[in-house]
């Protein structure tokens, strides 16, 4: 009999809701809020949002996740991760890697000119 595997099984559940509750508390500092703060903006219930944040609620209802972004006021792409901008910046920066290895590379070669010739020098 084939089983099948269901996104539960697999942890994604337990994923998205550990990045949803990072990305939240990250908000919530960023802002300064409390989670009684989080909760009266949201217009949510305080222990719904005491249970959110401590990781009793396995998967969160759309309502409830939609209010908080709303008080965030933040997209729900950024509560789910999906609008990192570390994560942005770093995919920026290696997608010009090698424009920016040359770069250095004339800065290092204007600010100590004879560093290659003393480097081929050596070898």
């Amino acid at each position: 009999m084939e089983q099948k595997h269901t996104l539960e099984e697999n942890g994604y559940y337990a994923q998205v809701t550990d990045q949803l509750i990072e990305n939240i508390g990250y908000q919530m500092i960023r802002r300064n809020w409390s989670m009684k703060t989080l909760a009266d903006k949201a217009d949510l219930p305080y222990e719904t949002v005491k249970h959110l944040m401590a990781g009793k609620i396995g998967r969160p209802s759309f309502i409830s996740i939609l209010k908080i972004a709303n008080a965030l006021e933040c997209s729900l792409d950024d509560l789910a991760g999906r609008n990192n901008p570390a994560l942005e910046a770093l995919r920026r920066l290696a997608d010009h890697a090698d424009g920016m290895y040359q770069i250095f590379a004339e800065v290092e070669h204007l600010l100590h000119p004879n560093f290659m010739m003393r480097r081929e020098n050596n070898k």
